[in-house]
């Protein structure tokens, strides 16, 4: 059996980095793990650009800001868990202290709730993502 691909994201805080690396050591024996490179630089891993990650879903850490910017580096789409940093989140719905459990939950199987994206076009061509 093929094991589960997790990709990882992080706001640059040393709160979320501390989060990001306790998850990854939590669930680094039962998942192939990949973590974009700005992430790993922070802790010592092989970084993975979110764009080249094979994964079945990806724990974005942080806040609204933090899911969007992972989904404009995707060509194509991956579910994303939202892990709450900051107070009011429209897209993250993951408290910090839940992110153990809901992983877990994930890890025996998730329905995807899927959501329209847009695409920019200015006189023909296409918008680059906002950074």
């Amino acid at each position: 059996m093929v094991p589960i691909r997790i990709g990882f994201v992080s706001r640059n805080d040393a709160e979320s980095i501390r989060l990001a690396g306790s998850l990854i050591d939590h669930f680094r024996d039962r998942a192939e793990i990949f973590v974009e490179p700005e992430l790993a630089e922070h802790l010592g891993l092989k970084g993975t650009p979110v764009g080249e990650m094979d994964v079945d879903f990806i724990v974005s850490i942080g806040g609204d800001g933090t899911i969007l910017r992972t989904i404009h580096k995707m060509e194509d789409p991956r579910p994303v868990l939202g892990i709450n940093m900051g107070t009011v989140g429209f897209l993250v719905d993951v408290e910090p202290k839940d992110a153990v459990r809901t992983i877990e939950h994930l890890l025996l199987g998730f329905e995807v709730d899927e959501r329209t994206r847009i695409e920019t076009l200015l006189r023909g061509e296409r918008l680059p993502p906002a950074t």
